[in-house]
């Protein structure tokens, strides 16, 4: 779970904006709105302007997750198109156990 709710966000960036583009004086206010006791911790400088740097280029302060690569798919035809580049490869002649061989020639003993 993230330490950060989308409503503290939230609330960051809008007195931030009402503060003079204030770190110091967001963190207070933070405090005081949250009743966060003095001794706890509120969300650092840098998690502020990074929300900031997120909320002015998309629109938003919630964290997105990375999007990394797509996962590859398992379908009949992908499993099609690896066997036949894997044949074509190797130089390997077709047959009828559609891969099998593969399977006994790259791994034999």
């Amino acid at each position: 779970m993230e330490r950060w709710s989308v409503e503290h966000r939230a609330f960051a960036v809008e007195t931030y904006f009402k503060n003079n583009n204030s770190v110091v004086v967001t963190q207070r206010i933070f405090r005081q709105h949250f009743n966060i006791h003095w001794n706890d911790s509120v969300p650092s400088g840098n998690a502020v302007l990074m929300w900031m740097r997120s909320f002015r280029q998309t629109g938003s302060a919630v964290k997105r997750k990375s999007p990394g690569r797509e996962p590859l798919l398992r379908t009949p035809e992908n499993i099609e198109g690896v066997r036949q580049t894997i044949v074509k490869v190797l130089g390997l002649q077709e047959c009828a156990d559609k891969g099998r061989h593969l399977t006994d020639t790259i791994f034999r003993k």
